[in-house]
């Protein structure tokens, strides 16, 4: 007789840590860009044109505004 095969359980996934708290997280001077997605200072945004429609995004580049926004 053969045994019956036992699978092991499936990892258990992590919830990612939380940004932002859910009390009091919003902030008047704080936008989301839209290209890279991230939390900015608005005065590190411009106002661009994507598919007719103005959006805020970083300011020259996500790239730059990452170096300007740690000091570098």
């Amino acid at each position: 007789m053969s045994r019956p095969v036992v699978l092991p359980a499936p990892p258990q996934r992590e919830l990612p840590p939380q940004t932002l708290e859910t009390a009091g997280a919003f902030d008047p001077q704080a936008w989301t860009c839209s290209v890279c997605g991230k939390l900015r200072l608005r005065e590190l945004l411009h106002s661009k044109a994507i598919l007719g429609r103005q959006q805020l995004v970083c300011a020259p580049s996500c790239l730059g505004a990452e170096r300007r926004a740690s000091g570098r």
